[in-house]
């Protein structure tokens, strides 16, 4: 019989002239909604890049537009991720057989890819409960906002793998 599973990796970077490019659990970057820590979010789908890690946004912002964009998702069969300050924009659309088609735009970048909902939504989810258990790990400063984004992807995670 073969195997459908769909292999997703997730990885969160910080970018800092400092320490240059280093993933989010070798960081001690100081974290506050006013600090616009830059970032990005690795995501690859069977082995496609859809969101690379020269894909530089301010990350708690983006990571907490993931999160809307996965309640959309889960909630509607579409949600979409506007990045903070970039023309970047990443869909994600509910297609037949427990599938999801992703998209991701932007100048000069155009990429697509195919995956199981489950393992997708799953990933990204978990990609966000590390980085924000990390940065409240890290960083105290601004802990509400930051443990309410936590709270909101652990409660996703939860209705995703009780269905």
């Amino acid at each position: 019989m073969r195997n459908n599973s769909t292999k997703v990796v997730v990885r969160t970077f910080l970018h800092s002239a400092e320490e240059g490019l280093v993933g989010i659990e070798e960081s001690r970057a100081v974290f506050g909604r006013d600090l616009y820590v830059q970032g990005s979010v690795e995501l690859c789908v069977d082995g496609v890049v859809i969101l690379a890690r020269d894909d530089v946004d301010t990350i708690d912002s983006l990571w907490s537009f993931f999160l809307a964009c996965l309640d959309d998702f889960l909630k509607r069969g579409y949600g979409v991720l506007r990045f903070p300050e970039c023309a970047y924009v990443l869909t994600l659309k509910r297609v037949a057989g427990g599938r999801v088609v992703m998209k991701f735009e932007g100048p000069n970048k155009n990429r697509s890819a195919l995956g199981g909902e489950r393992e997708v939504i799953d990933g990204l989810l978990l990609g966000a409960v590390e980085f924000f258990q990390s940065v409240l790990d890290s960083s105290p400063r601004d802990e509400w906002g930051y443990r309410r984004d936590l709270g909101a992807a652990l409660l996703l995670r939860s209705d995703l793998l009780g269905s």
